[in-house]
């Protein structure tokens, strides 16, 4: 009976998928070498082989009469050291062999170095690899990149492993090369995932997996579907480390986002969700997230983003990992004077690093007071502070003057804007005299500082000490002041 169309005789095609056992090839093997030049295509996908399995394979593969064009070999127990059996034997008969797939088996860095090899002869014909789910790592996309330089594959596919920081850019690196013949690269493992990248291809123009910024801000759920974008979160080779959401998400989006944020957290630095009511289910996704001790975020961002709920909801899941974050923006959020207890907490914890507080319009005297004593017990980390627009009073110049003065304060920028009055003024720049050296930029912007303010001001300036860098004066100063 004559065969037509894509139809294949059986006897060009073995597919034994889930059949063999590492025992059961010391049978097999011989029985397809007595009669090797037909068979075209064997699948042992699922077959239990082991790495003994397939060293008694790569003797059917080592037969010159052996045609053999496409072997599967998907979960089998290859390892490293059947790899070198391969490698042996398709060197000593490489002429036929164009698909080779090793998915779901542990070949890890070294196995796919020595597969590496193999790419790298000019006797090798290999055009498809699937090499997904190895637990292939940095070290082994770089012995593949090296190898597609003078190799004749025409698909790669990685979906499932960890290319480290520069994997992806070392592979796409040498696609631009013209001698490259490789034509596919598959690396997102899911449908979505793949969806994600195409859309913010469309949107920004360039390879969204070569960069680790990324920023939505104005964009809305319609231009980027948090299915597909959570699912390209989720994969290994999106290593993101920027994330703006600012005016642009609602709080479904939120809820949705941060479980994908949540199962691969230990990328991700900076995160702003500024101008958005997040909701309580937003807040609650993103404490489980900040609890996450692979989390190492280090920024924050949620200007006129949280309620006073909210606040001491996140702030109680950074004290449970406050080693990482180092920028916490609570501009315009409803904080209230209990709430600060909270954050208080926090500051005292000898773990937090915090080098920058934002509260500008959050504070009053009163939760002000509450939180400069947890500032002078640990006052050696900060370096910004922004208090602008807040109604200190006295007592909260005063504790704010407490906080400069002291030998460890290290602090670089301090942000007042419409804050300060003449005798306020008075009191900062004493203050500031008595430790001077680390202070870069002030911002006295639309304060009433009064001539005797200007005054003192003035003798901080003189002080050979001062590294002051950057002064802001805005609608500040008289004429004489000047």
């Amino acid at each position: 009976k004559r065969h037509s169309g894509l139809w294949r005789p059986w006897r060009d095609r073995n597919v034994l998928r889930d059949s063999v056992k590492e025992k059961s090839c010391t049978d097999l093997v011989p029985a397809l070498c007595t009669n090797p030049s037909h068979i075209r295509e064997l699948d042992l996908s699922e077959c239990k082989l082991g790495d003994s399995g397939v060293k008694k394979l790569c003797n059917l593969l080592k037969k010159h009469e052996c045609k053999l064009e496409t072997l599967r070999l998907s979960k089998s127990g290859v390892t490293e050291r059947g790899c070198t059996d391969l490698k042996s034997a398709l060197t000593a008969n490489p002429s036929h062999l164009t698909e080779l797939d090793l998915s779901e088996n542990r070949l890890e860095n070294k196995g796919v170095k020595i597969i590496s090899t193999l790419l790298k002869s000019s006797s090798c014909k290999l055009q498809k690899l699937v090499l997904s789910d190895c637990k292939i790592t940095e070290k082994g996309y770089t012995a593949l990149a090296k190898a597609l330089k003078s190799s004749h594959l025409i698909e790669l596919d990685l979906r499932g492993n960890d290319p480290g920081a520069s994997g992806v850019k070392l592979l796409t690196d040498v696609l631009q090369d013209a001698h490259c013949t490789l034509k596919t690269l598959r690396l997102l493992k899911s449908a979505d995932a793949e969806e994600a990248y195409k859309c913010l291809t469309v949107i920004f123009g360039r390879n969204p997996l070569l960069h680790t910024e990324l920023d939505l801000s104005n964009k809305t759920p319609e231009d980027v579907k948090v299915k597909h974008f959570s699912a390209l979160l989720q994969d290994p080779h999106y290593r993101l480390q920027k994330l703006r959401l600012r005016d642009s998400v609602n709080e479904k989006f939120c809820t949705d986002l941060f479980p994908a944020l949540c199962t691969n957290p230990s990328h991700i630095r900076e995160l702003d969700l500024s101008q958005y009511e997040l909701g309580d289910s937003g807040v609650e996704k993103l404490c489980d997230l900040l609890k996450k001790h692979e989390c190492k975020l280090e920024t924050l961002r949620l200007w006129r983003s949280v309620n006073e709920k909210s606040c001491t909801d996140l702030v109680s899941a950074l004290c449970t990992n406050p080693s990482h974050i180092r920028e916490l923006d609570l501009s315009e959020c409803e904080l209230g004077d209990s709430r600060v207890k909270k954050l208080c907490d926090l500051l005292k914890k000898s773990k937090c690093k915090l080098e920058t507080l934002l509260l500008r319009r959050s504070v009053n005297e009163k939760s002000w007071t509450a939180l400069v004593p947890a500032l002078c017990k640990n006052p050696s980390h900060i370096r910004e502070l922004d208090l602008s627009e807040c109604e200190l009073g006295d007592s909260g110049v005063e504790k704010l003057c407490d906080l400069l003065k002291k030998s460890k304060c290290k602090l670089e920028k301090l942000r007042l804007c419409s804050n300060v009055d003449e005798n306020s003024c008075i009191k900062l720049a004493t203050a500031l005299c008595t430790n001077p050296s680390h202070i870069r930029e002030l911002n006295l912007t639309q304060c009433k500082l009064g001539d005797s303010g200007v005054e003192k001001l003035c003798d901080l300036l003189k002080k050979h000490e001062c590294k002051l860098e950057t002064l802001r004066l805005r609608n500040s100063l008289n004429e004489k002041s000047c």
